[in-house]
């Protein structure tokens, strides 16, 4: 059954199912007498900015730091962030200190679920005593999503809390910004930024990853040695599987790629079984890099590609960071105005359905069929 098109804002909330909206709304309207609006501190020293997401969501976020850090020069800007993105913001110039929580709602990591929780709650203590010793002035909070550690910061007597009230707990900000439907993600982080004056148009702002002379040794050994030619990257795999294409469909687009080129594969170590399935299907000269490069060594391979062929993923987002030409394809799940890759040389490729975006995919997936 094909799933109907929808949007994600429902009631004020970032939910599609109806009774975990009216359990938000009620401990909305529960929580909102015992917790006063409170103004901005004049004297601000020290800000933390909450993102708990997926790696390329805070790879999306790093496009707003500098602004940050032009509003207050003279502040320090520490990041809470799960594990999994810390290797993405590690040698930023504008951030001080990463905090690492790894959220049960965001963490993919293969462990079982209640593995998660008891993970989740050590690190929800260990992150509320670094954050009371800290005495932060604000935090930006961006993660319109359940999952936005409101109570944590509030626990943490965080003096002014600044983000959206559609993952639920809006009560416990100081200020709700509005999320409005149909603009690019990090414009909704804009949205919070301009709770202290913080401006700017999407075309002025990319992405930002700093990498060090031992990742540049590593890509240059791995194209002298490995590659040896010139070369496009194909990365198939994605952290939600919904958004992955068939071995079938990745032969047929390798097909038409100039034969002059070498395919080179990228991916986790845990996608390798794709890289066997799709060259089950070609006959082309290969090299398998699943699982053999960091995302910032990933970062400067795409740059020294001729063309990077992904799906929607942190892989979509590193490429177009990176400048090179990047043929994204995406399904029909989400919101490709919302989430599409910064970046000047990005081309996105889907099916126009009327379906699209449904938010949770259907048992077809034709939108992935391409």
């Amino acid at each position: 059954m094909t799933k109907s098109k929808k949007s994600p804002l429902n009631n004020g909330y970032l939910y599609l199912n109806k009774k975990v909206i009216i359990l938000l709304k009620l401990i909305d309207l529960l929580t909102t007498q015992f917790f006063t609006k409170r103004n901005m501190p004049e004297h601000i020293n020290k800000i933390l900015v909450v993102k708990p997401d997926h790696a390329g969501d805070v790879l999306m976020m790093t496009s707003v730091l500098s602004l940050i850090k032009d509003r207050f020069p003279s502040c320090e800007i520490d990041v809470l962030c799960g594990s999994w993105a810390k290797d993405i913001l590690t040698g930023n110039p504008f951030i001080g200190k990463i905090i690492t929580l790894n959220h049960f709602m965001l963490n993919r990591n293969k462990t079982n679920f209640p593995a998660k929780i008891i993970r989740h709650m050590f690190d929800y203590l260990k992150a509320l005593v670094k954050l009371r010793v800290e005495k932060y002035d604000i935090a930006f909070v961006l993660r319109a999503y359940g999952g936005n550690l409101l109570s944590l910061l509030r626990l943490a007597d965080v003096k002014y809390i600044t983000g959206h009230p559609t993952g639920g707990f809006g009560a416990l900000l100081d200020y709700s910004a509005k999320w409005t439907v149909g603009l690019h993600e990090v414009q909704h982080y804009l949205e919070v930024l301009n709770a202290a004056g913080i401006n700017a148009k999407l075309s002025e702002l990319h992405y930002e990853l700093f990498t060090e002379p031992a990742d540049e040794k590593t890509v240059t050994n791995i194209i002298n040695d490995t590659i040896r030619s010139p070369f496009v990257v194909i990365h198939p795999g994605a952290g939600d599987s919904r958004k992955m294409m068939s071995s079938e469909s990745w032969a047929r687009i390798i097909e038409k790629i100039d034969s002059t080129y070498k395919i080179a594969f990228t991916g986790t170590s845990s996608e390798s079984p794709l890289f066997s399935d799709i060259i089950s299907h070609i006959k082309r000269d290969t090299v398998n890099l699943m699982g053999k490069l960091s995302i910032k060594e990933l970062y400067l391979l795409y740059k020294r590609a001729d063309c990077v062929y992904t799906v929607e993923s942190l892989s979509a987002h590193i490429a177009g960071c990176a400048g090179v030409k990047t043929i994204v394809f995406c399904g029909g799940i989400n919101d490709i105005t919302q989430w599409r890759p910064l970046g000047h040389n990005v081309e996105i490729v889907r099916k126009s359905l009327d379906c699209s975006p449904c938010l949770s995919g259907c048992a077809d997936m034709d939108c992935i069929r391409l």
